[in-house]
């Protein structure tokens, strides 16, 4: 699952003459993306528990949440939340059922997959119509 969240978050990054790059500063518990970096990650929330290393990007999971940096870049590209107390921009929160996404953003959403918020650089991934994770993402191509 974590490895498709950050493959999907890279193509969503990924440079392209024909699409519009949006950065964000979102925020978690003091975690500013495309801001903050690991240091200062680690100064907040102390060591992680667990690293996944890839060729050109890691991800540092905390309780709640975890931090994506790529390589190309010193600075935090997402937050992946799932903290079930985090409430978001939009007023949503991890465990909230599909129809709420769906209300509030009037689409049509698939209850295993992903809504992208594009005004405020939000990712809500779906599994069996509940949000199991909130994604906030530094930048974003469309």
């Amino acid at each position: 699952m974590m490895r498709l969240i950050l493959c999907l978050l890279f193509a969503f990054t990924a440079l392209s003459s024909q699409a519009e790059l949006l950065r964000y500063n979102n925020s978690y518990q003091g975690i500013i993306v495309g801001q903050s970096t690991l240091a200062d990650t680690m100064q907040l929330h102390g060591e992680p528990l667990k690293v996944n290393k890839t060729l050109d990007n890691a991800t540092y999971f905390y309780s709640g949440f975890n931090i994506n940096i790529s390589d190309y870049k010193s600075t935090i590209v997402s937050i992946a939340i799932t903290d079930p107390n985090y409430v978001d921009i939009n007023d949503m929160k991890v465990g909230f059922p599909v129809e709420i996404l769906v209300t509030k953003f009037h689409a049509l959403i698939d209850r295993d997959g992903y809504y992208v918020d594009k005004n405020n650089g939000i990712i809500y991934w779906l599994r069996n119509g509940v949000v199991t994770t909130i994604a906030l993402a530094s930048e974003l191509n469309f």
